[in-house]
C-alpha cells in the first residue's frame, strides 16, 4: 500500500491539538468518511442489500482481514435470508428510527 502523502501534516497538527480538539477532530473526520461512502454508493448503481454493505465496508474499513469480511458476509446474507436485515441504513436514518422517526431499517433497495 502506498504512504498517504497527508500523513506527515496530520500527525504534526494532531500533535499541536488539545484532547478535545483531537476528539473533534476525530468526530468530523469519522461523519465524512461515512458521508463519503454512502455517497460513492449512491453512485455504485443498483445492488443487493449485502452487496451494499459490503461494499461500505471496503470503503470504510479497507484494511479488514478477509477471513472478518467473509464472515461479516456469511451472517448478513443469513439474516437477510430470515428476513431479520433490510440492508445496511444511512447513520441519519438510524437516527431518526431510534428516535421513532422514518427510516425504519429497510436500506436502499
Amino acid at each position: 500500500m502506498r504512504p498517504d502523502p497527508g500523513r506527515d501534516l496530520l500527525e504534526a497538527r494532531l500533535a499541536a491539538m488539545t484532547r478535545d480538539e483531537r476528539a473533534l477532530l476525530s468526530t468530523e473526520l469519522r461523519v465524512r468518511g461515512f458521508a463519503l461512502a454512502w455517497d460513492q454508493l449512491d453512485r455504485a448503481g443498483p445492488m443487493g442489500p449485502v452487496e451494499q454493505a459490503l461494499f461500505l465496508i471496503d470503503r470504510l474499513y479497507p484494511e479488514m482481514p478477509a477471513v472478518h469480511r467473509a464472515s461479516i458476509a456469511w451472517q448478513l446474507e443469513a439474516q437477510h435470508a430470515a428476513g431479520t436485515w433490510h440492508g445496511p441504513e444511512r447513520p441519519a436514518d438510524a437516527i431518526a428510527s431510534a428516535s421513532g422517526g422514518v427510516g425504519g431499517g429497510e436500506g436502499r433497495g
